[in-house]
């Protein structure tokens, strides 16, 4: 069963994050700023993770990142981004933009930014999801597994954990967003069902991370792959 440790940031990620909080000051952003997926989790675990995802509520990536530019650049940093035209195209919210950026000689740097989204199944034919911008609520349930939702608030440092990851891994188990609030069994496997019923691939994917972080399945899992359909 995996220990987790308190998420003190290594170096130079505390500077990476200190100047993500002082972006969010200068442009006086509204909505929440969170750094979603691998990194929290990673950090739980004890590792030096350095794959930094920001998820931006209320922006588009392409939109946080042209800001994120002109402030380092106001600083002296030497800055590009770059936005993934075939998933702008798609829609807003699945548009990501890459920030790299260098704060020593030779010393670069890479940060996604996204916008959250909120998804509402998939294009017919497709495993194009139909998006909307979403909340950190929506945006962390639409994620594989509950310990891939942990995130941490780029204004506070916290943990954030609206899908109940934290405890999923602390367990050491492997969990559909949704399946803890679910009433029994029948209740926690239909939440993982509908789950792989929408991409089937996400059941490879959680496979990957379960053999990966050593992970056993949830209830809802055993009960999903179980499904005749």
């Amino acid at each position: 069963m995996p220990v987790l440790c308190d998420p003190v940031l290594p170096a130079p990620q505390e500077v990476i994050f200190a100047l993500l909080r002082a972006w969010v000051v200068v442009t006086r952003h509204d909505g929440s700023v969170i750094v979603f997926g691998g990194f929290a989790r990673d950090l739980l675990l004890g590792g030096t993770p350095d794959d930094i995802d920001v998820s931006v509520e209320g922006v588009t990536g392409a939109a946080a990142a042209e800001t994120f530019v002109a402030f380092l650049t106001e600083l002296g940093i030497e800055a590009t981004h770059t936005t993934n035209a075939a998933d702008a195209a798609a829609s807003r919210s699945l548009e990501t933009s890459m920030v790299r950026f260098r704060l020593a000689p030779g010393a670069w740097h890479e940060l996604d930014f996204v916008e959250m989204r909120r998804e509402d199944g998939y294009l017919p034919g497709t495993r194009v999801p139909v998006t909307a911008p979403g909340t950190p609520v929506e945006d962390s349930f639409r994620r594989d597994l509950t310990v891939g939702a942990i995130g941490i608030c780029v204004r506070t440092g916290q943990i954030v954990d609206h899908a109940g990851g934290v405890a999923d891994l602390r367990a050491g188990r492997a969990a559909v967003p949704g399946e803890a609030a679910a009433v029994g069994l029948e209740g926690k496997v239909a939440v993982a069902v509908r789950a792989y019923r929408e991409d089937a691939l996400r059941v490879l994917r959680c496979l990957r991370f379960m053999a990966r972080l050593g992970l056993e399945p949830s209830v809802g899992i055993r009960g999903a792959v179980r499904d005749p359909e």
